[in-house]
């Protein structure tokens, strides 16, 4: 049917040609890009490996404890709200954004029945949309999230079995399928990138996580995904997750309560890691912030570079990533460590009992602490940077978690469509967090 087809006005609305290539990285958290034929770009464009040239004499067997520093910015909600769902919502998506929606989606539609090639009486029959339609067809998106059924015609069925009123009686199916259909973001006409056709929205849901809420001093940084299978030109690749196929995201979350801060969409600018790392966390950089990271981010280079911008981290690393040598070939018993510090720099070496964990940290002493095993309340000791490393870098789990719950991603051929509800789906996120912060009577995601 005409209405399940989609059109594109522009180039950059196709999928790309893209070959079948794929370029190998390091192991585990590694990601792989789908490559443009000659035009093969990798995620980090320095060399992984960051072998230490400083002489042994620079790493010291002499512990200490780095001065702790205050956060020099105050957390918590930055704008007056009513601590009801209804507002604090709209603290994320207000009608600015609906606005937008709805213009775009207007000239989108103008733009394709300009060009006779995709003009029909169909797409002739067109009323243009408002603010309340474009919350209609959102609220609609967000409840077949908790409503499940195995096709988007299955809302609007009136058998016995699947009858669902409120989607029928809130819009008509066609008139869904043509919203749908051309729901977009920015004018194309305007685009030089790809990236251009929904920085509009990304830029505004960014600004509203950065001003209506400052986290706590711990943050962590990891990435998440969108699902795409679809060829797209910065569509990455990783064997080792779930979801292997889609849209990397650098997301930097509040550790604690997995308040997303800030993110970054990875569009295959061939950034190094540092450069990288600096632009997630620019927003916060200078406030003394503890930034918990996994190997994938860390490395000595990466520690002295976030110092002099007044951020410390705590995470595990890599040995290639400038561990000093005498570390790299240690062998420890059981339960065993042994450390060596630079500065504020501290590189630790831990024998759990199962494998050799190798951290690095710029807040934390070599001091060793009691813990017990959740199972068998058996008591152990383990380094204090590993205790509050397992404590803060859930952070983005926990964010991904909710948005995994009853999520609002829908099947489209477009990948703007699928990333700018991903973005909407961390701002309902995001004002959830901020309404269980502030009301007396905590809910769940769902309600």
């Amino acid at each position: 049917m005409l209405f399940d087809e989609e059109i594109y006005a522009d180039l950059l609305s196709e999928e790309d040609n893209c070959s079948d290539s794929e370029s190998d990285s390091d192991s585990e958290s590694d990601i792989i890009v789908r490559r443009l034929k000659n035009k093969g770009r990798p995620i980090i464009s320095e060399s992984e490996s960051d072998e230490e040239n400083s002489v042994a004499d620079d790493w010291s067997e002499v512990d200490f404890k780095p001065n702790f520093h205050a956060c020099l910015e105050r957390f918590g909600l930055q704008v007056p709200c009513t601590p009801d769902i209804l507002s604090i919502v709209e603290l994320f998506i207000g009608d600015d954004l609906f606005n937008l929606f709805a213009t775009q989606t207007n000239l989108y539609h103008n733009q394709q029945n300009n060009d006779n090639n995709h003009a029909s009486t169909k797409n002739k029959a067109w009323v243009d949309t408002n603010v309340l339609e474009m919350k209609k067809l959102l609220g609609l998106v967000i409840l077949m999230g908790i409503v499940k059924k195995p096709e988007q015609d299955d809302y609007w069925s009136t058998h016995p079995g699947l009858h669902t009123p409120i989607f029928g009686n809130t819009m008509p199916r066609n008139r869904f399928r043509q919203l749908w259909k051309y729901w977009h973001f920015s004018n194309n006409e305007h685009c030089q990138e790809r990236f251009d056709k929904i920085k509009p929205v990304y830029s505004y849901l960014v600004e509203k996580f950065q001003k209506i809420y400052k986290p706590e001093k711990e943050l962590s940084l990891d990435e998440g995904i969108i699902p795409w299978r679809g060829r797209l030109s910065f569509r990455t690749y990783n064997p080792a997750k779930i979801i292997k196929y889609g849209i990397l995201v650098r997301i930097v979350c509040e550790a604690t309560s997995g308040y997303i801060c800030n993110l970054e969409i990875y569009c295959a600018q061939g950034k190094s890691l540092i450069a990288t790392i600096l632009s997630v966390l620019s927003p916060y950089l200078n406030l003394w912030h503890d930034v918990y990271m996994d190997n994938y981010y860390n490395s000595v280079k990466v520690a002295e570079e976030l110092l002099k911008h007044k951020t410390n981290i705590c995470g595990t690393i890599r040995v290639n990533r400038g561990v000093p040598y005498c570390l790299k070939s240690a062998t420890l018993k059981n339960k065993s460590m042994e450390f060596r510090r630079k500065g504020k720099i501290l590189v630790q070496k831990w024998n759990s009992g199962k494998k050799l964990i190798t951290m690095i940290s710029t807040i934390h002493s070599a001091d060793m602490v009691e813990c017990a095993n959740k199972r068998t309340k058996k008591k152990y000791i383990k380094p204090i940077c590993i205790r509050e490393y397992n404590k803060f870098l859930k952070g983005v789990d926990h964010a991904d978690q909710y948005l995994s719950c009853y999520s609002i991603l829908r099947k489209t051929k477009k990948w703007t469509k699928k990333t700018v509800l991903y973005l909407i789906n961390c701002a309902l996120h995001n004002a959830f967090q901020i309404y269980i912060k502030n009301s007396e009577n905590p809910i769940r995601f769902k309600q």
